[in-house]
């Protein structure tokens, strides 16, 4: 994570304001976030029931290519 000192001097080398610089390191993580194995798991079992279903209702959460 990036330190606030870190992120004033990078505000002063743009030229973009301190708002600015914290909405593009959220935006970073937002955009490059992918939910975990277990993670994934959990979002199965509250989508699907259990966790034991198989079927539409599962569609588009398993599996590595989630977002593309």
């Amino acid at each position: 994570m990036v330190q606030e000192e870190e992120k004033a001097k990078l505000s002063e080398i743009t030229g973009l304001d301190q708002k600015q610089i914290n909405n593009w390191f959220i935006n970073q993580r937002k955009r490059h976030w992918k939910p975990s194995k277990d993670m994934r798991f959990a979002l199965m079992e509250s989508v699907g029931g259990g966790g034991d279903t198989v079927g539409p209702t599962c569609y588009g959460i398993v599996g590595d290519d989630i977002g593309t």
